[in-house]
């Protein structure tokens, strides 16, 4: 998914090289009070500290229960045909959100939902693929001016590894596989997200971090940071 990033420098290449590898799990953005009453919809554009963009949108159907639609891009690559940009590795999370609204302050909800995409490839070497399966119980107050929520993501992920014809134990060494594709992967992601801005409109910050439950070797992310800006469009928003 994520390279390991590193200065060029000519001296020390040859060890960096060697001793990078790719990284096949990374701790996303975590959907908390999203939503306050029926017929709400919300949209949100973040980017995290490596530079990877979150695109969100959801919908309440009523006053405890929603969907949300989450789309991630990690890497692009450029054609030679038109020199156009397209997205190379992506991860999709779809969830239904329930929820309730305590005091017109605060928002307890829990989020199941189900992602899948390709977090990795190397032309002509392999691909792989991921799907996990997630539920997240979260806690957030809000007012006017400030939000804060805390939150945690349980999550179950398998991957689907497709090798193109060659010496699989050099695949294994110069990438650092393991056992992605060989075996499902558990993760806890405690969150703790930080909102300001004017009623509808949030600036947020989300400190999440992944720590990896049971057994098998994978190389992960343990932290992450992601920034975004929160649109709530409401019977009174779209009143004014």
């Amino acid at each position: 998914m994520i390279k390991c990033k590193f200065s060029i420098l000519f001296l020390f290449g040859v060890i960096l090289l060697t001793s990078c590898g790719s990284y096949y799990y990374l701790p996303t953005q975590q959907n908390v009070m999203k939503f306050k009453q029926k017929g709400d919809i919300s949209a949100s554009y973040g980017l995290d500290e490596n530079g990877y963009s979150n695109y969100n949108i959801g919908y309440s159907f009523n006053d405890h229960l929603a969907i949300i639609s989450d789309f991630k891009t990690f890497d692009t690559y450029s054609t030679k045909s038109d020199n156009s940009t397209r997205i190379d590795d992506y991860f999709w999370d779809n969830e239904i959100v329930l929820y309730s609204n305590f005091n017109e302050f605060f928002y307890p909800a829990i989020n199941a939902g189900y992602g899948f995409g390709r977090v990795d490839r190397a032309e002509d070497i392999y691909s792989l693929k991921a799907y996990r399966q997630f539920i997240q119980p979260s806690l957030g107050y809000s007012s006017k001016f400030f939000d804060v929520a805390i939150s945690t993501r349980l999550t179950r992920t398998n991957y689907r590894l497709k090798v193109m014809p060659r010496d699989v134990s050099y695949l294994n060494s110069y990438y650092e596989l393991y056992d992605v594709g060989k075996r499902n992967f558990y993760f806890v992601e405690p969150a703790l997200t930080l909102g300001v801005g004017y009623k509808n409109i949030k600036l947020r910050v989300q400190k999440v971090s992944a720590s990896q439950l049971g057994s098998g070797n994978i190389r992960y992310y343990k932290r992450n940071t992601i920034v975004s800006i929160n649109i709530l469009l409401d019977k009174s928003f779209l009143k004014e």
